[in-house]
């Protein structure tokens, strides 16, 4: 809610005058996952599709109350019946067992005991009215029984409600009024000395007020936010009605839970520059989705003796899968360091020469002198501080591809020194990847990585001699010929990215540098009774980026741990099709120009001496 209907509640909620605070549930007390409340219907589908044969359970369920209000005799119709009347009615019209309707029903009941949490906003209102001394009450126009409500609510937290009205249980309604006046005859208390608090404009305030109750109306909160101002969340997820079931849920439930606690404010930007809003709505649920698709995946859980995650776009997918998956027979994660530095050796045939000619895509300006760094600085600086020397400040300085007489000269003069540098470094890169991913695997191993053309694969392939498939987010033509070429697969998490990286042409960056630690990269490896990774010496990282990643890391995983709380058990059902329908908030900050990522992300830098000799702030990637 906004601050301002926060105080005026608040303010209420102390007034001597009110004895007794009444509240809403749906919305009010609670909130479902999801934008509307039968998105939850889709999490019902594979348990009807196994119990009762139908494949679209989600449009029974749906359109059954309105099934039963067309049978009606009453005018006005008055919607009192309960959860078990709704599935006796579709057991009858759909002609199915009704024992097996039944046990349907028991498991509708047991995913909203699941998926409903506590709106903190407003419970921080039922814990004042509590301390204050008030009668506390709830009222709800339900399907449920006022057991199963009392259950709910003493399990959410809110276990000091004195009394709760439900319509099956009253005969009576809020949307038709009655209901406050059966309240008010139980409750005996004159009208003016009840407040009573709910996210419905016409039920809880137009037909309380006619009842004489003092109401205030606290807009659920996804409605609310659209409704603010300028709406930028509205012009974020217009047609999201349109968007992955799966994806509703998980958006709804980041929107939700954030919003409880952090008023919207109707600003510039989307995110407002506030790193734990983007890590939470932005991140969290991409975050999840991938590691939710590699734990509940057949395929991968069936195939591989463990799943691996590459350095160092990996590092955050493993922790999200470690979460998810812990207190699960689940194959273990492994973190791997890769990186074009640490192998690609593997395409050293027993030339240096050959070896450092291959024409590698670097960016413009990188150097003979940047090559020679990257290769050599941190893993033999003895032999750095003789190549460089034998050379020139004009061949040191000259773009590499023109350096091909200085090169082969260099590798003339120190011949073997270069070749015993490349044979040891290829062994023990060799070593490592046999040890850490071919190791208990029969003949292939997995491993997640953002994309995008298969190097990881070809090249850990050709060490360890095994055949590596991927995990990606995005992959591109080049690492469809790889597969065909080396007999290896990839599952791709997001498959259709073409809107994505047209608003937002660094999106796949972005994921690259905020799934990574702030950790050097791994430029090689060194030997020893384990073979260990070498880091870049020269990488050195400000305080300012760390906190900031650590930031929005945290606030991703935070959301990991409220989608496996929420879900539970359900959560093997929650598989996101449209992957990229999670993205939409990041598609339409970024999209939107360059003050957000100005504001977010200018303090993350990663430097890949590999590729480039400058590095440049992740802020400048993204929409370049």
């Amino acid at each position: 809610m906004d601050n301002q209907t926060k105080r005026l509640l608040e303010t209420l909620v102390d007034s001597p005058n009110v004895k007794t605070v009444s509240f809403d549930v749906f919305d009010t007390l609670l909130f479902r996952p999801g934008f509307e409340p039968v998105d939850l219907f889709h999490l019902l589908s594979e348990c009807a599709a196994r119990l009762l044969g139908v494949s679209d359970f989600f449009s029974i369920r749906i359109a059954a109350e309105g099934e039963m209000a067309a049978l009606s005799d009453s005018v006005p119709y008055r919607n009192l019946h309960t959860l078990e009347d709704i599935y006796r009615h579709i057991a009858k019209a759909h002609d199915l067992e009704e024992e097996k309707c039944s046990e349907l029903c028991r498991i509708e009941l047991d995913l909203e005991r699941s998926v409903l949490r506590p709106r903190n906003d407003v419970r921080g209102l039922y814990e004042r009215a509590i301390r204050s001394g008030k009668r506390v009450i709830a009222i709800s126009d339900t399907y449920f029984s006022k057991s199963f409500m009392k259950i709910l609510l003493d399990q959410k937290g809110f276990d000091q409600i004195s009394e709760i009205y439900v319509s099956n249980d009253c005969g009576s309604r809020k949307d038709l009024g009655d209901i406050y006046s059966h309240v008010l005859e139980c409750e005996d208390f004159d009208a003016v000395n009840i407040l009573h608090i709910g996210d419905n404009l016409h039920s809880d305030l137009v037909m309380a007020s006619a009842a004489g109750v003092m109401a205030v109306h606290c807009p659920a909160i996804i409605p609310g936010l659209f409704g603010l101002g300028s709406s930028k969340w509205s012009e974020a997820l217009a047609g999201s009605e349109g968007m992955d079931p799966a994806a509703r849920l998980l958006l709804g439930l980041a929107i939700n839970e954030w919003f409880a606690e952090h008023p919207a404010d109707d600003g510039a930007s989307l995110f407002e520059g506030d790193l734990r809003l983007f890590g939470f709505i932005g991140l969290g649920p991409i975050l999840f989705h991938i590691a939710q698709e590699i734990g509940e995946s057949q395929e991968i859980q069936g195939t591989y003796s463990r799943v691996c995650f590459a350095s160092r776009d990996g590092y955050l997918p493993k922790l999200a899968y470690d979460i998810l998956q812990e207190g699960q027979a689940k194959k273990p994660s492994r973190y791997v360091y890769c990186g074009r530095a640490a192998y690609h050796v593997y395409r050293y045939k027993g030339d240096p020469a050959a070896f450092m000619l291959e024409p590698t895509l670097r960016s413009k300006g990188y150097t003979l002198r940047s090559l020679l760094s990257s290769i050599f600085q941190t893993k033999n600086h003895e032999l750095f501080a003789d190549l460089i020397n034998s050379l020139q400040t004009s061949e040191l300085e000259a773009e590499y591809l023109d350096a091909h007489d200085a090169i082969k000269r260099i590798c003339i003069e120190y011949a073997e020194r270069l070749r015993e540098f490349f044979e040891s470094e290829r062994a023990l890169a060799s070593r490592y990847y046999s040890e850490k991913i071919a190791s208990g695997e029969s003949s292939r191993g997995i491993i997640f990585d953002v994309g995008y053309g298969g190097s990881v694969s070809r090249a850990i392939g050709a060490l360890a001699e095994i055949k590596i498939d991927k995990i990606y987010l995005d992959a591109d033509e080049e690492n469809a010929r790889s597969d065909q070429n080396h007999g290896t697969s990839t599952r791709v998490l997001i498959p259709d990215a073409r809107d994505l990286k047209r608003d937002v042409p660094g999106i796949f960056l972005l994921f690259e540098e905020l799934f990574s630690p702030a950790e050097p990269a791994c430029v090689g490896f060194q030997g020893g009774a384990e073979v260990t990774p070498v880091f870049a010496s020269d990488e050195v990282f400000e305080q300012r980026m760390k906190s900031d990643l650590a930031t929005m890391q945290t606030a991703a995983l935070d959301f990991i741990r409220v989608a496996k709380s929420t879900f539970a058990s359900f959560a093997p059902y929650l598989r996101v099709s449209a992957a990229q329908d999670l993205l939409r908030p990041i598609q339409y900050a970024f999209a939107r120009g360059r003050e957000c990522e100005e504001r977010m992300l200018s303090q993350i830098l990663y430097p890949d001496r590999f590729f480039h000799n400058h590095p440049r702030p992740l802020s400048t990637k993204v929409v370049h």
